[in-house]
Order: C-alpha cells, then sequence, then structure tokens
C-alpha cells in the first residue's frame, strides 16, 4: 500500500512543536493532539490487510512499521485512534483499546534480518543520569523489579521469601560513558553479559556544539559527576558495543529513555 500524509512539512512541524512539556494552552494542545491523530489514523485506514484481520480470532494483533529514520523519530504513530474494521473504530485510541489487544514497533529499513544469539540468562543494567535535574529513577527500577521478580530465587538465609533482584538487575547510578562501559565489560569477563541495557537521562542541545539543532544525552562526567557530559549516539555505540569478537556479547536490547529523542536534529 502506498501511504501518503496529507499535511506540508511545516505545517506538520508547527503541530508537533505544541506536544511538547512547555505548552500551557490546553485547546491549543488538544487541537495538535487531534490533528496528529487524525493523520497517523488515516494511514491505518489505508492499509486493507489490517481490515481484514481485524476480525480474526487471534487474541492479539502486532503491527511492525519498518519504515525511514526520519518517519520513525517525528511520526507519533502511538497517538492513532482504531483504524476501520476494528471494534470501537475511531473513537478508541489503537493501543488501549480493549476490544482489540494491540501493539506496535518501528524499525528502519535493513538490508537484512538483525540476528542476535541469546545468552541462557537475561541480565539488564539500569543506568540514570541526573547531572542536571533529576529523572524518575524509581519509577524505572521498580518497573523493572516487577519484571523479574517472577524469574529469581529468594535472597539466601533471609527468613523472609524476597526477590534476589540483584541476581538479573545491576543499576548504574549517575551514569558516565565510562562508567556503563565498564560494568558492560565486567558481565563479559564474568561470563555474564547483560542481555538488556535501559538508560534514563535527560536529552538537550549543547549550547556550546557547533551543531545547534543536535541534540544529545545528558550523562555525567567521568571526573566530575556534577557537570554533564553531552554524549552522542556514535559515543553511546561504542560504550555498548565492548568488542570482542562474540556476538552473544552484544546487548540484545537497548532500551533509550530520555526526552527530546523525537526532535529533529
Amino acid at each position: 500500500v502506498n501511504i501518503s500524509i496529507k499535511c506540508d512539512q511545516e505545517k506538520f512541524e508547527q503541530q508537533k512543536a505544541v506536544l511538547r512539556y512547555v505548552e500551557k494552552d490546553p485547546v491549543k494542545l488538544k487541537e495538535s493532539i487531534s490533528f496528529l491523530q487524525n493523520i497517523v489514523t488515516k494511514v491505518f485506514d489505508d492499509i486493507n490487510s489490517l481490515a481484514v484481520v481485524a476480525g480474526s480470532v487471534e487474541d492479539w494483533l502486532h503491527i511492525r512499521l519498518t519504515i525511514s529514520a526520519k518517519e520513525l523519530i517525528q511520526i507519533p504513530f502511538e497517538i492513532s485512534l482504531t483504524p476501520n474494521g476494528f471494534k470501537g473504530q475511531h473513537a478508541k485510541p489503537l493501543l488501549i483499546n480493549p476490544q482489540r489487544l494491540t501493539t506496535l514497533t518501528r524499525e528502519v529499513r535493513q538490508v537484512g534480518e538483525s540476528k542476535y544469539s541469546w545468552p541462557a540468562n537475561t541480565r539488564i543494567l539500569f543506568a540514570w543520569a541526573n547531572p542536571d535535574k533529576e529523572v524518575p529513577r524509581y519509577d524505572h527500577f521498580n518497573a523493572l523489579c516487577s519484571l523479574v521478580k517472577q524469574m529469581v530465587p529468594p535472597i539466601k538465609d533471609n527468613p523472609e521469601p524476597i526477590p534476589d533482584i540483584g541476581l538479573l538487575i545491576t543499576e548504574v547510578k549517575k551514569a558516565s560513558l565510562d562508567s556503563i562501559n565498564k560494568y558492560i565489560a565486567d558481565g563479559i569477563k564474568e561470563g555474564r553479559p547483560y542481555t538488556h541495557i535501559h538508560l534514563l537521562a535527560h536529552g538537550s542541545r549543547n549550547e556550546a556544539s557547533e551543531i545547534p539543532e543536535e541534540f544529545r544525552l545528558m550523562l555525567h562526567d567521568k571526573n566530575d559527576p556534577l557537570k554533564v557530559d553531552y554524549a552522542s549516539g556514535d559515543e553511546l555505540a561504542l560504550t555498548i558495543l565492548e568488542i570482542d569478537g562474540k556476538s552473544t556479547n552484544f546487548p540484545g536490547v537497548v532500551s533509550l529513555m530520555a526526552c527530546d529523542t523525537a526532535n529533529t536534529g
């Protein structure tokens, strides 16, 4: 299906900018959400094969979007209403419609399928940084704990059956590129590589950068935790990919929880 979006780039940018945290006018915010919601709902409406599977008996529908990097970054597909043919069409948000459970993932076009050999044991590295202002680290840590508490034995020699979360989750406080890399390298040396990296930080422009529209991650400086280290994507990739020739040592999933990740630049 050929998909077209009936909106010029300037209009789209104006409406998208209203979705930022700083917008105080609820009427203006509601109008922009409705405008963008109509755009993305129309995309799904135009995919006839979705309407075909709408009435299937499967309990769960997964939509896999394979699109260009710019579309992946900018278009808020997650706010789509339920498309034509489904129960609750155009009335309920697609991803929280109890009448048709649906999940959505996005990926950029690739030459071939990504392949990853999972280690026998899951291990999560949870790194957070707050050199400038706080991040919801407790909420994220508790959410991760709730996911793995059924996967670990209780703490030894403890009278209460408390899950030994430390077996699967390692927390990196006030993370820098160096500290993240050290934990990943140590995990490989121990024979217990990290399969998941969950990174929580703020995103921001680096005012001192020669590229004014470039957004980076606000991590801690390795020498002075009170200073901000504006980490680029390349720097983060080299930090995470501790190369030793064994593909199983690479993390299978990197969850980047940062504000401004959808900003152009």
